[in-house]
């Protein structure tokens, strides 16, 4: 605990690059007052498995389900997110999530969620997305996505 996170514990967090079956495009999600796109993320809540708090949140954020989550997670990352109590420090496991096809993304809490090409991401982006998806990437394209 340091001052810069306001004695407070840091949050576990849960994200995912959700790609379709082809691999060719990508789903992302703007909410509240974030007007960048970024990964479908959100807190690990009680015990619940990392793994199973990405494929809740692509389910609450984007209305899409029959998601298959890859693990082990792609990687770690770590952010200050203000989560309305000041600077708290975000760990979070970032996964691999493969959909069986562009089902539309309604009955979601995102304000807008969207399909796009791998090849053509939207601006503006929240920091890490392309690096993120890139990797997702390399791992469906080495592994088959089978794992």
């Amino acid at each position: 605990m340091t001052a810069a996170t306001g004695g407070s514990l840091p949050h576990l967090v849960a994200s995912a690059v959700v790609l379709d079956a082809s691999h060719l495009f990508t789903l992302l999600v703007r909410s509240g007052d974030q007007h960048r796109w970024q990964l479908v993320t959100g807190h690990v809540t009680g015990g619940e498995p990392i793994a199973e708090a990405a494929r809740r949140e692509i389910r609450d954020q984007t209305g899409l389900v029959g998601v298959r989550v890859v693990e082990p997670h792609l990687g770690v990352q770590q952010d200050l997110v203000d989560c309305g109590t000041g600077a708290t420090l975000h760990v979070d496991q970032v996964f691999l999530a493969v959909s069986n096809g562009l089902a539309p993304a309604d009955g979601s809490d995102a304000e807008a969620a969207g399909w796009f090409s791998v090849s053509a991401l939207p601006s503006p982006m929240a920091p890490g997305v392309g690096l993120q998806v890139r990797a997702a990437l390399r791992l469906a394209e080495r592994d088959g996505g089978q794992r």
